[in-house]
């Protein structure tokens, strides 16, 4: 009997310290949630931007899941500008970060709030801080891949994935890499995704996303929620906030609405639930945190040409805590001061780091080339990793283009390149060079006309299509490509050299006379005999300008 008293007292004693403890740790449905954000205002390309604060949009979401959503602030990672670079972006939901810290009782949260691009081929690809518009399916990431890395990384128990995405034609224009007509969003197979993954849109794919209206109204609706609410409550929430904000303030848009892509199950989503367990983080991913708060420090003092500065920053990283990412910019910093040989040893550390990244593997290339060294290893290397690298593409058939066997394969890399970026220039450039490697002129032409119709103001695409034109026949096509030439670049020497031959071509004498001598006269010949040495179109001009004025000079005794 004393025993069963004693126990009647002292049960609900232990009981009532147990729920003091759990009502401290929490009692939700997941051990312990993590959140990763990402927003980018600023890009490191100067084409690109936006005056939208889409970073600051991020940052406020961050603040918010820790103040009303539960998320402790160390579990929270946050990405921003010059720290969002694809690499860091795609390692932070790997391996280095999400992977490694997300167990199978947890909950992730991913935003993004960024540009994007629905290119032709049917993906969307989301802009990095580092993108580049002219290697543009390469430098950014697709929607597809990133939710595959995702469910192949990250082992939690329950996924929520938040797009904030604006459209962006700038790679078409820039790139010549085709947008889907009438699509401007992003959208994802919800039977794709699973039981435990939802992905949610800032507005169905034929609407664009107008401004921050979407993540507004998500931060309200977080501020709005009590503890009862579940994820379907806040995404009803800031759905109907985006489409009556976009209907009152957006006068003229297109209406925008959000889109909820996964289960059933998933819209039952306890996100404001507190963990059972507080963050635990292993040492080395509070290093990698730091590593890439560093790299963000550094790309953005690069970008404003600070290049001793970017040195500093990175230099104050631990030897014990370097990344490949670290090697990686450490070899821009270099190439951008036309240093090739640091640059080279730095881009080799990152691809032995990650022998899987082709821009790696192509930035070394391209660095041991400016060297003087052989890069067609890497470049063939980028390309197996990689066949839409415009870097890759571009080096192999620059290195092979002395290789007649290989004339053939440099023209379907060139042709497949096509399928991706049609509308590129510089492509078509290329490819009309590879063709009258083959003797194919008339294929050769098609594609010079159309690099000049797409760039009209590059001298370098009418001198090549002025040289096919000549050397069909076709004189006074030729004629005119040579004018627009020096319309471009009224000091161009090559610009009235073949002038001159054009106009003979056509028995326009005087004219050939003409620009002979101006040819003589803005090369710089008799200025020094360097310069006439090097240049053996000084001679020949020389030899036809004698010719040329006897012939005229007869033709006159004649008249």
């Amino acid at each position: 009997m004393l025993l069963l008293l004693i126990a009647s007292v002292s049960g609900p004693a232990r009981a009532t310290e147990k729920e003091l403890s759990l009502e401290k740790i929490g009692t939700g449905a997941y051990a312990r949630k993590w959140a990763v954000v990402i927003g980018l205002h600023r890009f490191d390309e100067s084409r690109l931007g936006s005056n939208l604060k889409l970073d600051q949009s991020a940052l406020d979401l961050a603040r918010l899941l820790v103040e009303k959503a539960s998320f402790e602030k160390e579990s929270v990672l946050e990405l921003t500008d010059a720290a969002a670079s694809r690499d860091a972006i795609l390692q932070s939901l790997g391996d280095k970060w999400l992977g490694r810290v997300a167990g199978k009782d947890d909950l992730v949260f991913i935003f993004l709030s960024t540009l994007c691009f629905p290119a032709e081929n049917g993906q969307v690809y989301l802009l990095t801080y580092d993108t580049d518009l002219d290697n543009f399916f390469s430098t950014s990431i697709s929607v597809d891949d990133l939710v595959k890395r995702v469910k192949e990384k990250v082992g939690a128990k329950d996924v929520v994935l938040v797009a904030q995405t604006l459209f962006t034609g700038a790679p078409q224009m820039v790139s010549g890499a085709r947008t889907r007509f009438g699509v401007y969003n992003v959208s994802v197979e919800a039977a794709c995704l699973g039981d435990n993954f939802a992905f949610i849109s800032s507005s169905k794919k034929n609407q664009p996303t107008w401004g921050t209206y979407f993540s507004d109204s998500l931060e309200r609706a977080l501020k709005a929620a009590d503890e009862g609410k579940n994820l379907d409550d806040l995404f009803r929430f800031a759905h109907d906030g985006t489409v009556r904000s976009t209907v009152k303030d957006c006068r003229g848009c297109k209406i925008q609405t959000p889109v909820y892509y996964g289960s059933a199950r998933t819209r039952k989503i306890d996100l404001l639930s507190k963990p059972r367990s507080k963050t635990e983080k292993p040492a080395v991913v509070s290093s990698f945190e730091n590593v890439v708060g560093v790299c963000g420090q550094a790309r953005s003092a690069l970008t404003y040409g600070k290049s001793m500065q970017a040195l500093s920053l990175l230099s104050s990283i631990r030897p014990s805590a370097n990344l490949p990412l670290v090697d990686y910019l450490k070899g821009n910093v270099y190439a951008r001061r036309q240093e090739w040989n640091k640059a080279s040893d730095y881009f080799k550390a990152a691809v032995v780091g990650n022998p899987y990244d082709s821009i790696y593997c192509s930035q070394l290339a391209n660095a041991l080339t400016e060297d003087n060294e052989d890069g067609s290893i890497y470049f063939r290397k980028a390309y197996d990793l990689d066949h839409r690298n415009i870097d890759a593409v571009f080096g192999i058939a620059e290195s092979a283009a002395a290789d007649k066997s290989s004339k053939s394969v440099n023209l379907k890399l060139l042709l497949d390149l096509l399928v991706d970026y049609p509308r590129s220039a510089e492509l078509h450039d290329r490819l009309s060079y590879a063709y009258r490697d083959q003797g194919k002129l008339d294929r050769a032409i098609e594609h010079a006309h159309e690099a000049v119709l797409l760039d009209q103001n590059s001298w370098t695409s009418f001198m090549n299509l002025g040289t096919l034109l000549l050397a069909r026949g076709s004189n006074n096509e030729a004629q005119a490509a040579f004018r627009q030439v020096l319309d471009l670049g009224p000091d161009s020497p090559e610009g009235y050299f073949m002038l001159a031959r054009a106009l003979e071509k056509t028995e326009d004498q005087e004219g050939a006379v003409l620009a002979l001598e101006k040819f003589l006269d803005v090369s710089g010949a008799g200025a020094g005999t360097d310069i006439e040495a090097n240049d053996k179109r000084i001679t020949q001009a020389r030899l036809d300008l004698a010719r040329l004025r006897s012939a005229v000079s007869r033709e006159s005794e004649v008249k």
